[in-house]
C-alpha cells in the first residue's frame, strides 16, 4: 500500500459524503478513522457474512458518488485550482481471474467434479439414494482423467479419451435421474438449476472433446469456455512482448495525473473501442473542466476519433498501423506530444 492513497469516506446528514485521504503508508490512522485503536491491527475481525451484507448496499451509484468525492478530496490535498483545465488519459487494462490454464480435458473434470458434488448435496438434502457414493464416483472419473490429462496422453491414448468421456457421460446420466426425483420435490427449484446448469456444462465440454480429439475438428474461439467456476474469464491478447495471452476481464479506466480514476468500465462483452466515447462523456458531464487526455491506440477507430475530436480539445489518439503523412503530421503536432506524456 505504499504508493496509493486510501480514503475513509462517511455520509454526514446535510452534506453526503465526507472523505479522508490518507497515505497508504500510514494504515494506522485508518484503522483509527474506523473506530479501531492504533495498536493491535487484529484485534478486530469482520466475519464473512457481515462483509456480504456490508458489500452488497454498494450500488453502481454509490460507488461512482464515492469516486467522485475521492478525485475532489484528493484534487484539493494536491492544490488543484479549482475551474482549471484537467488532463487525463485512457487506457485498459486486465484484471485477471486466478484460473487454470483453460484445456476443454480439464476443464471438462472441473465440471464433472462440480457435478458430483451438486448432485450428492440435492440428494441428502431431500433424502433421496445415491448421495453416499459421491466420493467413490469422483475418484473413478480423477482415475480416468490423470491418463489423458496432457497432450501427450490423450494423443497417444484414444481408448483413454473414450473411457473419460464414458465415465463423465455416465455421472450426467446419473444426475439425470436426480433431476427427475427431485421433481416431485417440494422447494426443489434451487437444487434442479444447480443441476442443471451443472449438466449443461459438462454435456459442452465432452462435446467439445470429442470433436477435437476423436475426430479432429477445430473449436471456433466465440464456442470455447475458459472457466467453469468463473465463466466471465476470457482469453485476451493485446500482443505485448513477452506475454502471450491474459485471462479475465479488460477494464476500461481514465485517470487524471495523479492517478485517481475518474470513470472505468467493465468490459464483459465490449471491445476498446466501443467505449472509448461513453467513457469520454460520463467524465466530462461530472467534470466539464476536462478538455485534453491521451487515449491508447487500441481504443481508436475513425468513428472515435472524429467523436472525441469533437468533444475535447486536445485528443491524443493514435492512429492503429499504418499512418499517412496527416496522420504523422497530427501526431508530431507539440499539443499531441505533450498530452501523450504524463500528465501534470
Amino acid at each position: 500500500m505504499a504508493r496509493h492513497r486510501v480514503c475513509h469516506c462517511e455520509a454526514v446528514p446535510g452534506s453526503g459524503l465526507r472523505c479522508v485521504v490518507v497515505p497508504g503508508e500510514q494504515d494506522h490512522l485508518l484503522r483509527e478513522l474506523l473506530g479501531h485503536g492504533a495498536s493491535g491491527f487484529d484485534a478486530q475481525k469482520y466475519s464473512r457474512q457481515r462483509l456480504v451484507d456490508t458489500v452488497q448496499h454498494l450500488t453502481p451509484e454509490r460507488v461512482d458518488a464515492v469516486i467522485h468525492r475521492i478525485v475532489r478530496t484528493g484534487h484539493e490535498v494536491a492544490r488543484k485550482k479549482s475551474g482549471a483545465a484537467l488532463r487525463g488519459r485512457c487506457d485498459s487494462r486486465v484484471v485477471k481471474t486466478p484460473v487454470h490454464f483453460p484445456t476443454d480435458v480439464s476443464l471438462c473434470w472441473d465440471a464433472v467434479r462440480g457435478l458430483i458434488r451438486v448432485r450428492a448435496r440435492s440428494a441428502k438434502a431431500f433424502g433421496l439414494a445415491g448421495w453416499r457414493t459421491h466420493a467413490d464416483r469422483t475418484r473413478k472419473v480423477y482415475q480416468a482423467f490423470s491418463r489423458v490429462r496432457t497432450a501427450a496422453r490423450y494423443r497417444q491414448n484414444p481408448k483413454g479419451v473414450k473411457a473419460y468421456l464414458r465415465r463423465c457421460t455416465q455421472t450426467a446420466a446419473h444426475a439425470r435421474m436426480l433431476l427427475d426425483a427431485l421433481a416431485q420435490e417440494e422447494e426443489s427449484a434451487v437444487a434442479q438449476a444447480e443441476i442443471t446448469d451443472s449438466l449443461r456444462s459438462v454435456d459442452l465440454l465432452v462435446d467439445q472433446i470429442r470433436r477435437r480429439i476423436l475426430l479432429g475438428e477445430k473449436i471456433p474461439h466465440a464456442e470455447k469456455v475458459f472457466s467453469i467456476h468463473k465463466p466471465h474469464t476470457r482469453w485476451i491478447s493485446k500482443g505485448k512482448a513477452g506475454v502471450l495471452a491474459e485471462r479475465g476481464l479488460p477494464v476500461a479506466v481514465v485517470e487524471d495525473a495523479h492517478q485517481f480514476i475518474w470513470a472505468y468500465r467493465i468490459l464483459w462483452a465490449e471491445s476498446d473501442t466501443e467505449v472509448a466515447v461513453p467513457l469520454m462523456d460520463a467524465v466530462q458531464a461530472a467534470y466539464p473542466a476536462f478538455n485534453t487526455c491521451s487515449v491508447d491506440r487500441g481504443f481508436h477507430s475513425l468513428k472515435n476519433r472524429a467523436a472525441l475530436d469533437a468533444r475535447l480539445a486536445v485528443n491524443a489518439l493514435p492512429k492503429q498501423g499504418k499512418r499517412t503523412l496527416a496522420d504523422r503530421a497530427r501526431a508530431s503536432a507539440p499539443a499531441f506530444k505533450v498530452a501523450r506524456r504524463q500528465p501534470k
